[in-house]
């Protein structure tokens, strides 16, 4: 009875994300328990906070009604369910460790994955969606339901700190639940070329081929410290090949596309490329305070709206910093038994994230035009007047190093210019740097301008 409601309520979340939005649903119906369903007449539904009991019941009952097909629902609010997400979030961003995964598996279904590498915490409950990481969310969901078939290679890139092994361990997670009979592995491009190195000095290189091709998942972190590591390359490229030719599902993650790993071989990046990309971008201002407030909420800290934006405006673009934060934060608070208040924050705040501007493109462009003065319109144009050339390819440089932004992004800067042609700009001026010291020291001092001029 226990697993058959839990297959009820699985089918009805999945319905209710269409009526609601995924973020809805991932707010404030996952982590409740359906625990008696007497369909048409009436079903309880177990909540962990009275939060999510008056959310649900404002807004949300008539489509949870819709989905079960009851006449009457009831919610109970239930204090174990709240610890259980307490708990999931005190553990927070530790080391992953070796555990058995934390879901049930439907009876009579063998899990092929008693051991599997992942953080218990790093699930799509707690993984925050915003403008900047919303379609590689939802590609990694489309991915659970039928994994091999669609986005085959799933590669997602991002800056460090934006949320991607989350993502990829969340995906893995929900297909170990969904589809236990499924073997997966997970780990890191690092593990995976120490075990190789590993495999050749022992004599069991087949051994180490066995355990990465005999996979229906195939899940790696960091794909770019493949660069410079040949042999690594070759091997891994013989695994990918073998994997998606029997339809086996590839995740990979990256700090940067496919067509930017500089040092891959041409014909892993081509591979990279079959599949779907996804980008993790940086939060904006916005995103930054959801994040902070859905955190705070999972873990059961009391944050008030006006201090969230405060630690928002000072840290800028690395969701563990603001998750760092929220945690010293916290012990503040508990050491000193007193509430986060907006005065403790700044203080807070004072030490760990002093307050930064975040470069533009904009702005690096003003400062780099006055200096050499040259008009920014003339950038944008198809000019080819050395003068021109060289600001815009200074400017190029120093947007890529400080700001974050993408190459395409870059080009749609200067005109819609391809990304090939920013590519070459970066790859001229680099070759200069490295044999004109002289030329170094004026870029770096041109760095340094940028940075004095928004302090």
């Amino acid at each position: 009875m226990a697993q058959e409601l839990k297959t009820t309520w699985k089918k009805a979340l999945y319905e209710l994300e269409q009526l609601m939005g995924v973020d809805n649903v991932d707010a404030w119906v996952r982590g409740t328990e359906l625990v008696a369903y007497d369909a048409p007449n009436r079903a309880t539904i177990e909540v962990p906070t009275r939060m999510h009991f008056e959310r649900l019941r404002d807004l949300f009952h008539d489509a949870i009604e819709q989905v079960l097909g009851v006449k009457h629902i009831e919610f109970e609010i239930v204090e174990k369910l709240a610890e259980d997400l307490l708990n999931q979030a005190a553990e927070g961003d530790h080391a992953n460790l070796i555990v058995e995964p934390d879901v049930q598996v439907p009876e009579g279904a063998k899990s092929a994955n008693n051991v599997l590498r992942l953080n218990k915490s790093y699930v799509f409950n707690n993984y925050v969606v915003g403008k900047f990481n919303r379609f590689a969310q939802v590609a990694g969901r489309g991915i659970v339901q039928d994994p091999g078939k669609d986005f085959n290679p799933f590669f997602i890139h991002g800056e460090s700190g934006l949320g991607k092994t989350h993502l990829m361990q969340a995906i893995a997670h929900a297909i170990n639940e969904v589809s236990p009979e499924l073997k997966i592995v997970y780990l890191t491009c690092e593990e995976f070329q120490n075990h190789f190195v590993s495999s050749i000095r022992e004599g069991n290189v087949q051994a180490f081929r066995d355990r990465y091709r005999d996979v229906d998942v195939f899940v790696i972190d960091d794909i770019h410290h493949l660069v410079g590591k040949e042999k690594t390359q070759e091997e891994f490229f013989h695994t990918f090949n073998t994997l998606y030719q029997e339809n086996k599902q590839i995740i990979l993650s990256c700090d940067r596309p496919p067509s930017e790993i500089a040092g891959l071989s041409s014909r892993l990046i081509s591979r990279f490329n079959w599949g779907l990309s996804a980008e993790i971008k940086v939060p904006d201002f916005e995103d930054r305070v959801s994040i902070l407030l859905h955190k705070a909420h999972l873990r059961g800290i009391q944050l008030d709206p006006g201090i969230a934006r405060l630690i928002a405006k000072r840290i800028g673009n690395n969701i563990r910093d603001l998750e760092g934060c929220l945690t010293s934060l916290h012990a503040l608070s508990q050491l000193e038994m007193r509430p986060i208040s907006l005065a403790m924050a700044a203080e807070n705040m004072a030490s760990v994230a002093p307050i930064t501007k975040i470069i533009t493109i904009g702005a690096i462009s003003e400062l780099i035009c006055d200096f050499h003065g040259v008009e920014i319109e003339a950038l944008k144009t198809k000019s080819r007047l050395a003068s021109s050339v060289e600001v815009r390819n200074i400017i190029i440089y120093l947007a890529r190093k400080l700001t974050g932004m993408s190459l395409k992004e870059i080009g749609g800067y200067f005109g819609g210019r391809d990304h090939s042609t920013v590519k070459h700009s970066l790859s001229k001026l680099d070759r200069r740097i490295m044999v004109d010291d002289q030329y170094a020291e004026f870029i770096q001092m041109l760095e340094h301008k940028i940075h004095k001029s928004i302090q």
